[in-house]
């Protein structure tokens, strides 16, 4: 497989609660294979002895070389690369302490680990080397999970009204449902584990009569442990994810009727972030997570303002008309739509040179754009003549364009790992 463009971020964990690898209770993302829980154990659910630990995903190497690959552990472990044993202190299996294997930087290269712990303390710590590689734990950046290119969609169908609900999009199972009726506006993280969501299911009180305010929630993206985490007077609304998923940057309706952009960090309370008396909307914190780029009619059009995490330093990043803005994975570059050639598509543009490149040209309506996870791609919503909306993605190049659902009443998406 291509490496992508961006550094990894960890291997796909899976703990088990037995040593047979049957009894998987707890997945996440591990950013390397380095711990040392002594007696203790490694998460919820986990027991502190007699447990099992499987780490799989890709390993990209820095150099075309012959690495030599092997695991400090605490009972067991095996480790396999490119469907090649390497390594094996596991009972019952001849011993094998470490083993070299070729590989080169120019592809990805599937790696399994695996831990298996009896009693007393429990810990293990992955390493390679090479020639030009010193000796290491391989570190989070040469590592990826195994859902590369097509991680998480979560999309929305018919907005707020009785048909309207999040859904899941899956390469195997096409699409499921996560929310009742009542749901819109998904976002996930780009590391795929946090997603929120704007529903109405909440009545709060407003001008003297009892409504349902738009709120914003958080669930896990199988649509699990769906709570509310914000609770104002005015709605809420139009959420982005920091990249590790604990910042949150919203549209809030204020006291004066406009719409502003606020952040806060999960758990904690709003920050207003602007506050002009024209309508700013559809915040995305850049992958530094010291930026909140949005879009802005202040200046009496859709223009693209970006303004840092604690209020200061409001930029307009985007010259002339344009709207709905999405960075890069790697925060080199930025998606947006405009109508500057007489059409509304969809546009790049390098933040660094401010060169601005047209991406599409066609007649359909396109809204909502966004890169793929890993950079490769762009994905969109696509509005035919005949009305249908579904997302569709295609190379940065503008090739290889495919639809990713095929519901017809597609209005808000995210994507992540």
């Amino acid at each position: 497989m291509t490496p992508p463009a961006t550094p990894g971020f960890g291997l796909h964990g899976e703990y088990f609660a037995d040593p047979e690898m049957t009894k998987l209770v707890l997945t996440r993302i591990d950013p390397k294979v380095e711990f040392n829980w002594g007696g203790g154990t490694p998460g919820p659910g986990v027991p502190g002895d007699n447990f099992t630990c499987r780490w799989r995903g890709y390993l990209l190497p820095k150099y075309a070389e012959t690495y030599s690959f092997w695991a400090s552990a605490d009972d067991h472990a095996r480790i396999t690369v490119d469907g090649q044993l390497l390594m094996t202190t596991w009972p019952n299996e001849t011993r094998k302490d470490r083993s070299e294997i070729e590989l080169t930087p120019d592809k990805l290269h599937t790696i399994v680990v695996e831990h298996r712990e009896g009693g007393g303390g429990a810990s293990i710590a992955l390493y390679w080397s090479s020639k030009s590689q010193p000796q290491e734990v391989i570190p989070a950046t040469q590592l990826y999970p195994p859902r590369l290119r097509i991680g998480k969609v979560l999309f929305a169908t018919a907005g707020l009204g009785t048909k309207g609900k999040v859904y899941l999009q899956t390469p195997a199972e096409g699409a499921k449902e996560l929310t009742k009726a009542g749901a819109t506006e998904p976002a996930i993280n780009w590391m795929g584990d946090t997603a929120l969501f704007t529903a109405c299911w909440h009545t709060s009180w407003n001008d003297a009569k009892t409504v349902k305010n738009t709120e914003l929630y958080s669930m896990k993206p199988d649509g699990g442990d769906q709570r509310r985490i914000t609770s104002n007077f005015y709605p809420d609304m139009m959420a982005s994810l920091s990249r590790d998923g604990r910042r949150v940057a919203f549209v809030a309706d204020t006291t004066n009727g406009n719409r502003d952009i606020f952040t806060m960090v999960m758990g904690g309370r709003p920050r207003q972030l602007t506050a002009d008396p024209g309508m700013d909307l559809l915040p995305v914190i850049s992958p530094d997570g010291k930026q909140v780029a949005f879009q802005t009619d202040r200046n009496g059009r859709w223009e693209i303002f970006a303004v840092n995490v604690d209020g200061t330093g409001e930029i307009q990043l985007v010259d002339g008309v344009a709207w709905s803005p999405a960075y890069s994975p790697d925060g080199k570059k930025i998606l947006f739509l405009s109508s500057r050639d007489g059409q509304t598509d969809i546009y790049q543009m390098l933040l660094e040179t401010k060169e601005i490149i047209r991406v599409t040209n066609t007649p359909d309506v396109e809204s909502s754009p966004l890169y793929s996870p890993d950079g490769s791609e762009i994905a969109f919503i696509m509005t035919h003549a005949a009305g249908k909306s579904d997302i569709h993605v295609m190379a940065l190049d503008g090739k290889g364009l495919r639809k990713m659902t095929d519901v017809g009443n597609v209005v808000s998406f995210a994507w992540g790992w």
